[in-house]
Formats: C-alpha cells, structure tokens, sequence
C-alpha cells in the first residue's frame, strides 16, 4: 500500500470498492499463521486487533483498514462465509520457511492440500 501518498488512493483500497466478491456465491477464506506474506487477518477478511486499536490515531491507518473490510464485505450477496485456517508441518530450515514464504506457497501449491482441500468443500466446487 505505498503506490500511493494516502491510503484511500492506493490500488487495493480502490480494488476493496469494487463490486467483485459480490460475484461469488460461496466464500471461503483459507488462512494459515505460518504465511508471512498475506497477513492472516487479510486473508480471512477480518479486523485484526492491532486497526481496531489503531481507529483513533491520527497516525495510523486503522480507519481505512476497516473501511476496506466493510467495502468488501458489505456487498456480499451471501450470508454465510467459511474460514479456514491451515497448519502445516514444515519440517524444512531453508530461507523459504525462514522468511515465511513456504506456508504461502503451499496454500497455493501443494498438491495434497488443494486435493483434500476440493474434496472437503467439494459442493463448493460443482
């Protein structure tokens, strides 16, 4: 969110405004605190402690984190959102896990969880 002086310009705070989780029909959010690069309370599209507290600071940008919440959620056609939080045993001490990169990986990569994942939400899928 540094493509922008304020906040309410950047390129995901316009993005958070637009019509497209309406489109969906289910929603899932799959989370995991072993990612370091999408922050769990940004993958799940929830408001984490550190905006709430942060809403009254001039300094801060709690306000507009939360106003990015309520665009996104606010035009939801559906009710009902599952949140899914993953753990995952990684064994390995590369600079992948280091950095917090491999968790976000196999959220998106690994061939074993994408398949018990479409099985356990496979109505989802249909």
């Amino acid at each position: 969110m540094d493509d922008e002086s304020t906040v309410e310009q950047t390129f995901i705070y316009r993005l958070s405004e637009k019509p497209g989780l309406a489109w969906f029909k289910n929603l899932i959010f799959v989370s995991s605190n072993q990612d370091a690069y999408t922050p769990f309370d940004s993958a799940r599209i929830q408001l984490c402690q550190d905006a709430l507290n942060d809403n009254k600071s001039s300094k801060g940008n709690g306000q507009q984190y939360i106003q990015m919440s309520w665009n996104l959620l606010n035009k939801l056609q559906t009710k009902l959102i599952y949140r899914v939080d993953v753990d995952f045993q990684i064994q390995s001490k590369g600079l992948d896990s280091f950095i917090g990169r491999t968790a976000h990986i196999k959220l998106l990569d690994c061939d074993q969880f994408l398949e018990l994942f479409a099985h356990r939400y496979q109505e989802f899928f249909e």
